[in-house]
């Protein structure tokens, strides 16, 4: 967190995937770090990065003014210049927003230990956040279909088909404008009955010939949990599945989502904990991915560049 306040010092607007090569060089990390890569295939320190920001910005540290964008604080100056060559999380509970944030997303893990390894889970607690009117309700489905459709926007452009559940099919062609194909009608695929009706609820598939590249489920409500539950169920369905899997939900869920991805029903899975396969996009991260120029040009690896594992949180 220090070197990216470090960074930030010059009082500028900086994006968050400009800066992670400048804190790598502060850092003097040599290119076998750089390019150390997760189990998802995200850059491990890239990963490093995007958590450090976000807990600057809970702890009021840094500013976020657009997607992906942000400023250094006057308390961001104040934590550089605490006479340390380092700012740690004990300095980040010093503010109360900061406090405020940890106690709603939780902070506790527990290992439970298995024959192969040990495998850290989370048990949430019930939150009165839950609990929503239903005017945020419609408002955060709209939102969910407008992120729908920037997923089957961006996975066109890069070549793919992209299969929409029937139910949500009309609401998010509605918010996909300009000319593109019409999503598949059924999904070219060989697999059992249960498994096909499950793949068949995930919120956005992209699709290369017979295969799945990649499966997307937008959780728009608080308990961020149905989506993650359909990711669970189709592994369990089928454990020998290689595609890469992403909960997509505002940033403020982010650790929700993954406080939710180590409950110990999804920890236990036959093929390994769901944290190591299922990975957490932003709606910003959408909306940023899709205003890049050279998508034509780009193919669906790009992505690891903005998901991010629940390994490794701060």
């Amino acid at each position: 967190m220090s070197p990216l306040l470090q960074v930030a010092a010059d009082g500028k607007e900086h994006r968050l995937n400009d800066i992670v090569p400048l804190i790598a060089d502060e850092l003097n990390l040599s290119q076998a770090d750089r390019t150390e890569q997760m189990q998802s295939g995200q850059p491990r320190f890239r990963n490093r990065v995007y958590w450090a920001k976000l807990y600057l910005s809970q702890a009021g540290a840094i500013d976020t003014i657009r997607p992906g964008v942000f400023v250094i604080t006057d308390r961001g100056r104040t934590l550089l210049s605490n006479g340390s060559d380092r700012v740690t999380v004990d300095d980040l509970n010093a503010f109360p927003e900061f406090r405020a944030f940890r106690a709603k997303v939780g902070t506790g893990t527990h290992r439970v230990r298995r024959v192969d390894k040990d495998v850290a889970v989370a048990v949430p607690e019930d939150s009165v956040d839950e609990q929503e009117d239903e005017s945020t309700t419609r408002t955060e489905v709209r939102e969910s279909h407008q992120i729908q459709a920037l997923l089957a926007e961006i996975g066109y452009r890069m070549g793919m088909q992209i299969w929409l559940p029937k139910g949500d099919r009309a609401a998010v062609l509605g918010e996909w404008p300009g000319d593109h194909a019409e999503p598949v009608e059924r999904l070219p695929l060989n697999y059992d009955e249960v498994t096909l009706r499950t793949i068949e609820q995930i919120d956005v598939l992209w699709l290369k010939g017979r295969a799945i590249r990649r499966a997307f489920e937008v959780e728009h409500t608080t308990a961020v949990y149905s989506g993650i539950l359909r990711m669970a169920d189709l592994l369990a369905l089928q454990p020998n599945m290689d595609i890469k899997l992403h909960i997509v939900a505002p940033i403020a869920r982010k650790s929700k989502v993954f406080q939710e991805l180590r409950r110990p029903v999804f920890s236990l899975l036959e093929r390994g904990p769901l944290s190591e396969y299922c990975t957490f996009l932003s709606y910003d991260s959408v909306r940023d991915l899709r205003e890049q120029p050279l998508l034509a040009h780009l193919n669906d690896a790009v992505l690891d560049e903005y998901a991010q594992e629940a390994e490794e949180s701060l």
